[in-house]
């Protein structure tokens, strides 16, 4: 079966400033509208777990290792990485929330994330960018940084298109513009950077980092042409 496969340093931003400030769409997952067979991956993780076991178990099958964690009140987690490609696939969630699919690829800072009812029906498809690929004490990338890019497709309980965002337009104002921002004030350390989508389809980056000269800092940045909206200094507002 084929699967698809953390503090930010300097060099991993620049490695970034190939992202343009215009619109560009990158290859997604994002028209596989199949369901997600959760009885499938419920029976693998009994299949695997251990006996009276509790918390996150790990288990190598070949060139496989998974790690999962028991059903508690109907919640799973399962990851699965391929040891020869580098890919990794994680799924979490259960019924009354629904389910999450994640697909990681080696060396790759783009992910594919696909959300699900709790039927397993397609709920959207879409694609993230993440700032660190590194694992810590699981499978998964420990990530401070994860926006979305690309196009975002969103469907109803039927499986119809009732969605879609195409978020390389809405933030012409790209990820290197705001890093290039946040490099102006002095030496950071860069927390986390998000972004805020409206229902009218205005978007705004959002900054928490640290500097020699202003301490903990927050800022939103108009997605579309860079305009300053809101700046916070130690929690402390600035007019």
């Amino acid at each position: 079966m084929k699967t698809w496969f953390n503090q930010i340093t300097l060099i991993l931003l620049l490695l970034l400033f190939g992202f343009k400030g215009e619109a560009q769409h990158y290859d997604t997952s994002n028209n596989d509208t199949r369901a997600l067979d959760v009885k499938v991956i419920i029976e693998q993780i009994n299949g695997l777990k251990v006996k009276n076991a509790t918390g996150v178990q790990r288990v190598i099958k070949g060139d496989s290792i998974i790690e999962f964690s028991p059903l508690q009140d109907g919640f799973f987690t399962y990851t699965l990485k391929n040891t020869h490609n580098g890919s990794l696939i994680d799924v979490s969630g259960n019924l009354r929330y629904g389910y999450t699919k994640q697909y990681f690829r080696k060396n790759d800072h783009y992910v594919d994330v696909l959300t699900y009812y709790g039927d397993g029906k397609i709920k959207s498809a879409g694609k993230i960018y993440i700032d660190s690929l590194r694992e810590t004490t699981s499978l998964t990338p420990s990530s401070k940084i994860k926006f979305p890019v690309g196009i975002k497709k969103s469907y109803d309980i039927n499986g119809k298109l009732n969605g879609v965002i195409d978020y390389d337009r809405i933030f012409i104002f790209s990820f290197k513009d705001v890093v290039q921002l946040l490099m102006g004030d002095g030496h950071i350390k860069i927390n986390n950077i998000d972004v805020l989508v409206f229902n009218d389809g205005k978007g705004v980056w959002q900054a928490s980092y640290e500097s020699v000269t202003k301490g903990l800092s927050y800022l939103e940045i108009d997605g579309k042409n860079g305009k300053l909206l809101k700046q916070m200094h130690h929690m402390k507002m600035i007019e």
